[in-house]
């Protein structure tokens, strides 16, 4: 029975996560990428780490392990909605572009300039 609840999560979150990590790195500067994949994967690793040994922990008594499932599993989707509801209410909209589209007179790159039908103007 745990084993059928189970597996639908885990497949969930294998494919959740990527669809997740190119959103948070598109919305992050392109120079910054790396920085941000980094702090990601530091932050996933942490968090799985205290999540095992918190959750861990209550269910290591083998006599009450079905009722420390449940609570892990309360505990873990309380945690689940409260970040849904952070990031909800705190992430900024979509991200806007910081190029302009037409580009401002004289702040183009040379060879950009050149291929303009003035030329490159002094």
């Amino acid at each position: 029975m745990l084993l059928t609840l189970l597996v639908p999560l885990g497949i969930g979150g294998g494919l959740a996560i990527p669809p997740l990590t190119s959103a948070m790195l598109e919305s992050v500067p392109h120079e910054r990428a790396g920085l941000a994949s980094g702090v990601l994967s530091a932050a996933r690793q942490f968090g799985g780490a205290i999540g095992v040994a918190l959750l861990g922990a209550l269910i290591a008594d083998s006599a009450h392990f079905v009722t420390g499932m449940r609570i892990s599993l309360g505990v873990g989707a309380a945690v689940l909605m409260a970040t849904t509801l952070g990031v909800a209410l705190f992430l900024p909209g979509s991200p806007k572009s910081t190029t302009p589209s037409t580009p401002v007179p004289g702040t183009e790159e040379p060879a950009t300039a050149l291929l303009r039908p003035g030329g490159l103007e002094s």
